[in-house]
């Protein structure tokens, strides 16, 4: 009895690190978009976007409809380009890629406008999905499928151009 108390135990103290561990880039991810967007999105909104939660998303962007294709002043980043750069620059869990991919197509089911130009840099967000070798070709694919404007800068850009030929 006192073996199996041990592993109970055991097991308890490695699902605790897990969670943390998981909640601990969940909350780096947040922080990432909070960095980004500051006070323009609301606590309630980067959750949502970061664990899916459609309902919330849907709600806060109701207060707010402007929020979906907010367009940061100082970085260009609207929160579609935010997404599509935090699977580049974060290391993010598969099941947090899958939570912003599917928060990803909700926004722009939302209406949110694919072909927004970062005042800044001049790019798009299928530029920026484009420009990094590590993205998922899902978001490349999401944002064609829904009219995402396809040019030589695209092109250019493109790592993965090989795999949109099919």
């Amino acid at each position: 009895m006192h073996k199996f108390m041990k592993y109970i135990l055991l097991f308890a103290v490695l699902f605790l690190n897990i969670q943390c561990s998981q909640s601990s880039r969940q909350k780096q991810v947040e922080d990432y978009f909070i960095s980004i967007f500051g006070t323009a999105c609301t606590k309630d909104f980067v959750e949502a976007i970061v664990c899916a939660d459609t309902i919330t998303i849907k709600e806060q962007l109701r207060q707010s409809p402007n929020l979906i294709n907010y367009q940061e002043r100082n970085s260009g980043l609207t929160i579609l380009m935010a997404i599509v750069q935090a699977q580049s620059d974060l290391f993010i869990t598969e099941t947090m890629s899958e939570h912003l991919f599917k928060s990803f197509q909700y926004l722009i089911h939302l209406g949110a406008n694919v072909n927004v130009v970062n005042k800044t840099t001049k790019e798009t967000a299928l530029t920026i999905a484009c420009a990094s070798p590590n993205i998922d070709i899902c978001y490349i694919e999401e944002l064609i499928d829904n009219d995402a404007s396809v040019n030589y800068e695209v092109v250019k850009y493109c790592h993965n151009v090989d795999s949109l030929k099919s």
